[in-house]
Order: C-alpha cells, then sequence, then structure tokens
C-alpha cells in the first residue's frame, strides 16, 4: 500500500527512534493512517448495527408475549395447616352429658343390707350407701335406718324389715316397721290385706308374725281386710290380723 513514506521514515516509525521529519511528514502520516482508521470505524458500526438489530428483536418478542415476569412467576397458595402437637388448634368441647340413668328406685342405707333380684330366689349382699333397684326387688334390712324413694313415695325403715317394691303405687310389707309418705294413691300389701293411702298422707305401719298395725300421721287411710275396709283417720289405730279382720281403736272424745 502506498503511504507516501520514504524508506528512511518507515523505518524510523516502525523502530520509534528520534528523527527530524521532512516538510509534510504529518501530512503524509494522516493520509497513511486514514484508511486503518477507517475501516476500525466500520467494523465499530457493525457490530453497533448488530447489538440495535438483536435488540429490536427481543423488543418484538417481549411485545407479543407480555411481560417476562407474568409468565415466570408462580403464585402458590399455602395449604391450611392441620394443628399439630406443637401448633395447638381449638379447644374441643366436651361431650355433652346425657340424661342421667335410673330405674326410679333408690335404696340409701348406712349398713350393709340384701337385695334378693326380681324372678331370682338367691339373696346378694349389697354394701351401705346409695343404690338404684330394680322394679321389684325384695330388700331386707337387719337394722334402720334406711331410705326407700320410688316415684315421688318415700318409705323410711325404722327397724328390721323384709319388703317388695313393685310398682309407683305398689309395696309388699312382709315384715318390719315403716313410715310411707305419699304425694297420691299408694298400695302398701301386708299379710292380711292392704293399707290404701288415698294421699297426699303419711302413716306407720308395723308387720310382726302376721298382723299390721296401722297409724296414720297426716290425712288418711282405707285398710282393706278379707271381708271389710275401714277407713282410718289421724289419730286413730288399726289392726289387721293374718286372717283379714279389720278392728280400729279411736281415741275417746271429749264434750
Amino acid at each position: 500500500m502506498d503511504d507516501h513514506l520514504t524508506a528512511a521514515e518507515r523505518r524510523a516509525l516502525d523502530a520509534w527512534v528520534p528523527f527530524e521529519p521532512s516538510t509534510g511528514f504529518a501530512d503524509r502520516v494522516l493520509d497513511t493512517r486514514a484508511p486503518e482508521a477507517r475501516a476500525r470505524r466500520g467494523q465499530v458500526a457493525a457490530i453497533v448495527l448488530g447489538l440495535v438489530a438483536i435488540a429490536a428483536i427481543v423488543a418484538v418478542i417481549v411485545t407479543r408475549r407480555g411481560p417476562i415476569e407474568e409468565h415466570s412467576t408462580v403464585v402458590s397458595v399455602p395449604e391450611p395447616r392441620t394443628p399439630g402437637p406443637s401448633t395447638p388448634g381449638p379447644a374441643a368441647r366436651p361431650p355433652s352429658p346425657g340424661p342421667a340413668t335410673t330405674t326410679g328406685i333408690r335404696v340409701e342405707h348406712t349398713h350393709p343390707f340384701e337385695i334378693r333380684a326380681p324372678f331370682k330366689t338367691v339373696w346378694v349382699s349389697t354394701p351401705a350407701g346409695a343404690h338404684d333397684i330394680a322394679v321389684g326387688s325384695r330388700l331386707r334390712f337387719r337394722d334402720g335406718p334406711a331410705r326407700i324413694d320410688a316415684w315421688g313415695t318415700m318409705v323410711e325403715v325404722r327397724a328390721a324389715t323384709e319388703l317388695e317394691v313393685n310398682s309407683p303405687s305398689n309395696v309388699v310389707i312382709a315384715m318390719g316397721r315403716v313410715f310411707v309418705r305419699a304425694p297420691a294413691l299408694v298400695h302398701a300389701r301386708v299379710p292380711g290385706g292392704s293399707v290404701m293411702l288415698l294421699g297426699p298422707s303419711e302413716v306407720e305401719i308395723a308387720v310382726s308374725d302376721g298382723d299390721a298395725t296401722i297409724s296414720p300421721v297426716l290425712g288418711y287411710v282405707r285398710v282393706d281386710g278379707k271381708r271389710e275396709h275401714q277407713v282410718v283417720v289421724t289419730g286413730d289405730v288399726a289392726q289387721l290380723d293374718a286372717s283379714g279382720a279389720v278392728q280400729v281403736a279411736r281415741p275417746p272424745t271429749t264434750e
């Protein structure tokens, strides 16, 4: 390539040694280097044009697809946590208590007593305390006091007694001494007949050797024998023997 330089000038430039430049040396050097500068500027321009083209392509792609974040971001919804040992959940409510089961007959005694279950022949010793018993059970007490509550009727055992509670209105007294309080009609059967509490009434009944003594305390009762009956009021004392005969002793009246 014609660079307009002499051989001496070219050797001086290549060796980087000082020399005395001739007239017009600077202009000739510029003319020599101009093609190289133009070539480098062309390379830079080509690189810039390439980068602009790449940017334009990326812009077109982004414009068509939308923001990159919309396609790459995954939104996760946390699942509800199940309460575990370290994460206590709400306190569980205790179950509501159901209705208390009862037979309707409760016996309370400070000493052991015996029970013969319905349709059974064996007596079973029962510890002192309160017990619910089945209808038709037969009870045997060696002493008093003891209390039997059956559907509003109260039977207080005051001595060695054997009796049976058959229903809300039927008590069988085989032997002993009891006090009965009834709000309504109650039958107390004894060996020679029965005592009907017409209620509300209270009566004391003592049975010994098959004979019964009936003493009303409140209201009146009807004593039924095998052949007759008598109405007995408070203050009277009726005798009902094993044969079913009824005798009533009334206090004398004062004028």
